[in-house]
């Protein structure tokens, strides 16, 4: 139990790493990403350039360490951005 209560003391006190934190249009196309949608579909629902949302998912991409866009979305469902 004491192990436990100590472990929920050091999550509260974890800090985000402000270069992990992703932008609103980043964490939007990260969203529709995670829905299956293409890049194309998602410029579509946004009404911005497809070649835009592909830039905001390279951006989401690199600061969360992924290689591509379902790990990208895998990583960011452990991790409880969607």
């Amino acid at each position: 139990m004491m192990v436990h209560y100590q472990l929920k003391i050091i999550a509260a006190k974890t800090v985000l790493n402000p270069k992990q934190m992703l932008s609103p249009r980043e964490m939007l196309c990260l969203v529709w990403a995670s829905k299956g949608k293409t890049a194309s579909v998602t410029a579509n629902l946004t009404g911005i350039n497809a070649r835009t949302v592909q830039h905001y998912l390279d951006k989401a991409r690199a600061k969360l360490d992924a290689e591509s866009v379902p790990q990208l979305v895998a990583i960011a469902k452990d991790r409880g951005l969607v």
